[in-house]
């Protein structure tokens, strides 16, 4: 859990796909992926952009159920160490 870069946010909407479409680009998020019916989303500092990232779905017309930080679970670590600067991608 050392490993991974950034705060993990859970976000609760019936638009899941959509929501990770548009807060992808924001800044502050490192990275968005879909672990079922639920959002998980890397941030920079989870307690300045939790607010954010409601206010930018609520813009779009996407309601957020419930945003809650969490503690990454092993998928949640590896995915972010994929993801992060520096990674080779294997060939």
């Amino acid at each position: 859990r050392d490993l991974m870069v950034g705060d993990l946010l859970i976000l609760d909407t019936p638009d899941e796909r959509r929501a990770r479409t548009i807060i992808s680009g924001m800044d502050g998020v490192v990275s968005v992926e879909l672990f079922g019916a639920k959002v998980h989303v890397v941030v920079t500092k989870a307690d300045s952009m939790a607010e954010k990232l409601r206010e930018r779905l609520s813009a779009e017309g996407i309601a957020v159920t419930k945003i809650e930080q969490a503690v990454p679970n092993l998928e949640d670590v590896f995915v972010s160490l994929l993801r992060s600067p520096g990674t080779q991608e294997l060939e």
